[in-house]
């Protein structure tokens, strides 16, 4: 977990002007980062919300790909 916190103090910094990651919602794992987002959406998160994650259990690729997305080998977000 002390890496992600590092990572999102990074992002938090990079982008401290930017209309992105405003909410920004950082999780060791999700489903999906795209349906983390989506029901955000739908209760009335602001244009600029970002949800990153360390893993993903379900996460999906272009049509009909499946999306691999192991714990510390990668960044995943919405």
């Amino acid at each position: 977990m002390k890496f992600m916190k590092t990572i999102q103090l990074q992002i938090d910094e990079e982008l401290k002007n930017s209309k992105l990651g405003k909410p920004l919602f950082f999780f060791e794992s999700v489903s999906s980062t795209n349906t983390v987002l989506k029901a955000k959406a739908e209760t009335g998160a602001p244009e600029g919300c970002t949800v990153i994650a360390n893993s993903q259990t379900q996460g999906r690729g272009r049509p009909g790909k499946r999306w691999l997305s192991l714990s510390g080998k990668g960044l995943y977000m919405s």
